[in-house]
C-alpha cells in the first residue's frame, strides 16, 4: 500500500464550491469559495503536488472543476456552469444535444496535471454503480445522500450541513480504497514493470494497454462493417436441426456502421438437443435450466467440463484478427501471451500469470467496442459463433450416445455420468478436443441446484462448493442480499440443518440480515428521506419503503432502514427471513421438509 494517501471530494452550488482533502491521521483542509471566501491556490497546489490523493470520478469531475474553479476569471456562476457540463445528461449526450465530459475536458484542457500523483479508484472498482452504493456493498457504516438539490442557493446553515455530507462521501473513498488495495497494488506493479501509470484504470484498459503496446502501429478504425460468417472445417452436425442453424448463422448478413448492433434477438431462436434448449447469443450459448436439482446420486457424478481460454484459443486457432491490425504481428504476439500464461502457471508467477489472463481475455471483449483500436465485428461474430457451434457438436455427440447434458454456458457443459461409462464419455470429449484443437478441466459435482443457468450451487465431489449468481459471495459486483438466508440455504442443501437453527441463532452482526437497493428518485420511510441508494433489514417494527409518488419499494414490507451501521437491530423479523429461505430453496428445485 501506498504511504498516507490523501482522500478528496468536491462539492458545487451556484453560490458555494467547497473541496475537501481528508488525512488518513483525521486531518483535514477545506477550501470554498463563495461570497465571503476564495480559494487558496498556493496551499491547494502545495496538497496535491507533495501527496498521493486518492478520489472517485475525480479525474472526470474533481480535479477538472478544481482546475476550472482555480483559473482567474472564475467565479461560483461560471464554476457551477462548468459542474453542470462534467456531470451531461446522459440521454442529451448520446443523441449529440449535449458534449460529453470528456469532450468539455478537452476543450477546456482540464486534464489531471502529470505532476499529480492522484488515483481515481472509479474504474478500478468492479461495476458501474455510483459510490454510495459501493459503500453499502462495502458496509461503509454511514450511507448519507445529497441533503439539497443541485439548483439551490444555500444558506450558511446548509453550507455546514453540506460539508459533513462530502466528509461522508470522503469516507466512503476512503474505504473502497482500502477494499480495492489487492487491485490498485496489482496495477502499480504493472505501472513499475511497464512503465506507464494505470493505477486509475479499469482491468479492460489495464490489459488493453498492455496488449496495444507490444502492436505495430494500427489501421484506421472501420466505419462500417459488411460480411458473412465462414465456418472452420471441422465445424458439422448431423441432425438437420443443428444443420439448419449453421446455416442461419452462414446465411445472415451482418452490415451495419460503427457502433450499429450486429443480429437482431428475434433471429436467433432458441435449439433444441436431446430434449434440452439452448439459446445463442452473441455473449455465447447457454441451456435454459431454471428451478432445478440434479443429484449425482450412488452411481455415478455430474461432470462439468469447461475449455481452458476458450476463446482465445478459438481466436488463435482460426487467425481471428482485427481488421485495424496486421494479421501476423497480432497472432505472433497474441500467441506470446498465450504461452507466457501457460509458462507463469506451471512455474507459479502469480503476477505474470494474472497480467497474461487480462490480456488474453481483452481481444474478445474489444471486438466489440466501438471505440477500442481493436474494434472488429467480423472476429468477434466469429469469435462467438465459432465457440456456440463446437460447443453445440460436443453436445449432439454426447446426446447421440446417450448422455445426458444437464447445462451448458459459454465455454463448458455439464453431463450426468454413470460410473461405468465414465472412461466412454472421456473418449468422446478427447476426440472432440483433438477435432477442434481445445484442452479441457474438469470438476465432478455430487448434485448441482440452479436457480438459473447463470445462478447455482453445486456441491463438488471433495465436499466444496461453488457458487454463482445470486448464491456467490457479496462483492463490487453485487448489492448485499440477505446473507443469513444464503448462509441457510448452504446449510440445508450441504449440511441438512434446519433453517430455523441457522436463521434464528445467527450473530446479530447487521451484515446478515441486510437488504440494499437503489431508488431512482429517492426513498421515504415514514415521511423521512432516506436517499436513492436505501439499506434496511425486516423488522416486526417496519412499514414499507416508499418512493416519492407512494409506492412500495420492492422488498421493503416490514422494512426498517439502517443508514448507519452502528444502529441496534429492533426486533427481527424471523419468520419473514425463514419463509425467504424456504422461497430460495425452491427457486433451487429444492423442497423444505
Amino acid at each position: 500500500m501506498q504511504s498516507n494517501p490523501v482522500f478528496l471530494d468536491s462539492e458545487c452550488y451556484s453560490n458555494y464550491y467547497l473541496i475537501i482533502f481528508k488525512w488518513l491521521d483525521g486531518r483535514e483542509e477545506h477550501f470554498v469559495r463563495d461570497e465571503h471566501n476564495v480559494l487558496d491556490a498556493v496551499k491547494i497546489s502545495k496538497i496535491l503536488n507533495n501527496n498521493l490523493t486518492v478520489g472517485f470520478n475525480s479525474r472526470f469531475y474533481d480535479i477538472p472543476l478544481l482546475l476550472y474553479a482555480l483559473r482567474e476569471n472564475a467565479d461560483n456562476t461560471n464554476i457551477k456552469t462548468m459542474s453542470n457540463s462534467l456531470i451531461p445528461d446522459k440521454k442529451l449526450e448520446k443523441v449529440g444535444l449535449v458534449p460529453s465530459n470528456y469532450d468539455v475536458i478537452k476543450a477546456n484542457n482540464l486534464w489531471c496535471p502529470f505532476e499529480y500523483d492522484h488515483i481515481d479508484i472509479m474504474k478500478v472498482a468492479t461495476g458501474t454503480v455510483g459510490l454510495k452504493m459501493y459503500g453499502a456493498r462495502i458496509g461503509t457504516v454511514n450511507l448519507q445522500d445529497m441533503p439539497y438539490e443541485h439548483t439551490k442557493v444555500l444558506d450558511k446553515s446548509e453550507k455546514e450541513e453540506l460539508r459533513k455530507y462530502c466528509i461522508n462521501d470522503i469516507i466512503i473513498t476512503r474505504d473502497l480504497y482500502f477494499e480495492l488495495q489487492e487491485a490498485i497494488n496489482f496495477r502499480i506493479e504493472i505501472g513499475e514493470k511497464y512503465n506507464f501509470d494505470c493505477r486509475s484504470f479499469a482491468d479492460a484498459k489495464v490489459a488493453e494497454s498492455l496488449l496495444v503496446s507490444q502492436l505495430p502501429p494500427f489501421k484506421p478504425l472501420l466505419n462500417s462493417f459488411d460480411f458473412k460468417y465462414e465456418p472452420p472445417h471441422y465445424i458439422g452436425f448431423k441432425t438437420q436441426e443443428l444443420n439448419d442453424l449453421l446455416y442461419k448463422f452462414m446465411d445472415y448478413e451482418f452490415k451495419g456502421k460503427r457502433g450499429d448492433k450486429f443480429i437482431e434477438d428475434e433471429y436467433l431462436e432458441p435449439v433444441d438437443v436431446g430434449g434440452v434448449k439452448y439459446q445463442c447469443g452473441i455473449g455465447g450459448l447457454h441451456s435454459m435450466e431454471a428451478n432445478r436439482t440434479i443429484i449425482g446420486g450412488d452411481d455415478g457424478y455430474i461432470v462439468d467440463v469447461d475449455v481452458v481460454s476458450y476463446y482465445p484459443t478459438i481466436i488463435l486457432n482460426n487467425r481471428y484478427c482485427p481488421e485495424s491490425c496486421d494479421e501476423d504481428s497480432f497472432m505472433e504476439v497474441y500467441n506470446s501471451v498465450y504461452e507466457d500464461r501457460a509458462e507463469a502457471k506451471r512455474v507459479g508467477d502469480e503476477f505474470k500469470s494474472k497480467t497474461t489472463k487480462l490480456m488474453l481475455n481483452i481481444p474478445f471483449g474489444k471486438f466489440g467496442d466501438e471505440h477500442s483500436k481493436l474494434y472488429s465485428p467480423k472476429a468477434l461474430i466469429h469469435t462467438t459463433v465459432t465457440g456456440q457451434l463446437s460447443t453445440l457438436m460436443l453436445i449432439e455427440d454426447l446426446v447421440e450416445e446417450g448422455f445426458e447434458v444437464v447445462s451448458a454456458n459459454t465455454d463448458g457443459i455439464t453431463v450426468k455420468v454413470k460410473n461405468d461409462k465414465y472412461k466412454f464419455f472421456r473418449d468422446i470429449v478427447g476426440r472432440w478436443e483433438k477435432l477442434c484443437n481445445f484442452k479441457t478441466e474438469e470438476v465432478k459435482y455430487k448434485s448441482l441446484h440452479n436457480q438459473s443457468v447463470n445462478s447455482y450451487i453445486a456441491v463438488k465431489e471433495n465436499g466444496g462448493v461453488k457458487f454463482k449468481g445470486l448464491f456467490n459471495s457479496s462483492d463490487l459486483s453485487r448489492n448485499p442480499a440477505i446473507k443469513i438466508c444464503k448462509d441457510a440455504v448452504l446449510a440445508y442443501i450441504v449440511e441438512g440443518k434446519r433453517i430455523e437453527d441457522t436463521i434464528q441463532n445467527c450473530d446479530l452482526d447487521p451484515s446478515n440480515f441486510l437488504i440494499v437497493r437503489t431508488v431512482r428518485d429517492g426513498g421515504y420511510w415514514k415521511g423521512n428521506y432516506l436517499g436513492k441508494v436505501v439499506r434496511w433489514y425486516w423488522s416486526l417494527e417496519g412499514e414499507p419503503i416508499v418512493n416519492p409518488k407512494g409506492h412500495k419499494v420492492a422488498k421493503t414490507e416490514h422494512a426498517y432502514p439502517i443508514m448507519n451501521l452502528k444502529d441496534s437491530l429492533k426486533n427481527i423479523h424471523y419468520e419473514k427471513y425463514i419463509k425467504t429461505t424456504i422461497k430460495l430453496l425452491k427457486d433451487l428445485g429444492v423442497e423444505y421438509e
